[in-house]
Parts: C-alpha cells; sequence; structure tokens
C-alpha cells in the first residue's frame, strides 16, 4: 500500500487515552508507535490521529518535537488552509456515505457550499504562514 501514495499514521502504541499520562509516558507510546512503523514501511511517518479524540496542547507539543507534520482529531469536518496542523478535522466516512457523497467530501468545493447551506461566515485568509500558530486562538490550548 505504501508504494500505491496510501498514507500511513501513527495512532499511539498502547492506544491508550494519552491525555492520562505523563509527559513522558506519552511520549515514549507516541515514538514507539512511529518507530514501528517507520521500520515496517520504510518511509517516515509524519501523520498522528489522537487516540479516542483526545489531545492536550503538551501532546501535540510532542508531536512536533517528533517529526509529526500533521496530527487528526475526532471532530467531523474538512481540512482548508485556514486549519491547524494539529488539530486537523476528519471527513465522516463509514458504511452509511455513498460513493457520491464521499465524491462530495473529496470536492474542493465541499467546505465552500457547507458553508453557505449552513449560513456560516467564511474565515479570512492568513496574510503571511507567521501566523499559523500550533493552537486555536482563544483555546484552552493556547499559550496566549
Amino acid at each position: 500500500l505504501s508504494k500505491s501514495k496510501t498514507e500511513f499514521g501513527a495512532h499511539g502504541h498502547a492506544h491508550r487515552n494519552i491525555t492520562d499520562l505523563t509527559y513522558e509516558e506519552a511520549a515514549r507510546d507516541i515514538n514507539r508507535s512511529k518507530q514501528i512503523l517507520e521500520g515496517e514501511l520504510g518511509s517516515e511517518v509524519i501523520s498522528f490521529c489522537y487516540p479516542r479524540g483526545k489531545y492536550t496542547s503538551n501532546i501535540a507539543e510532542i508531536l512536533k518535537n517528533s517529526g509529526f507534520k500533521i496530527a487528526f482529531t475526532s471532530r467531523t469536518g474538512v481540512v482548508s488552509s485556514n486549519s491547524l496542523p494539529y488539530f486537523l478535522p476528519r471527513a465522516p466516512v463509514n458504511d452509511k456515505v455513498s460513493m457520491l457523497q464521499f465524491q462530495a467530501l473529496l470536492s474542493p468545493w465541499y467546505g465552500f457550499f457547507k458553508r453557505i447551506i449552513l449560513g456560516l461566515s467564511f474565515p479570512r485568509k492568513r496574510e503571511s504562514s507567521s501566523e499559523i500558530s500550533l493552537f486555536p486562538p482563544g483555546s484552552p490550548l493556547s499559550r496566549g
């Protein structure tokens, strides 16, 4: 599968709630998962999905320091240019999603039409990459 451009991401070694672990235990669990996958695949693993959707600022920091580039939460949504790399939403795909619905989820227009249908405002465009922060502004995880 890795030769067919399928990406494998880490999910923790023991699939425990990593927010219940100490910083050191979480770092060991995350890094062990990454090491095993990279050893088996022979390629770098850069994505992570939080077990049970649970995360903290410390967990995101461990991921960044361990070489992960992105991490997925259990929030439903579609990644956009305004998405934060360590707090990405996921598109819901299960046995109830038809092929047409799946194709719509992959469309670059999905987020646009969803915002119109729901009457949501459009996020402002970032001026530069220096505005990208690790944590959502105003969230309990932000440090500022």
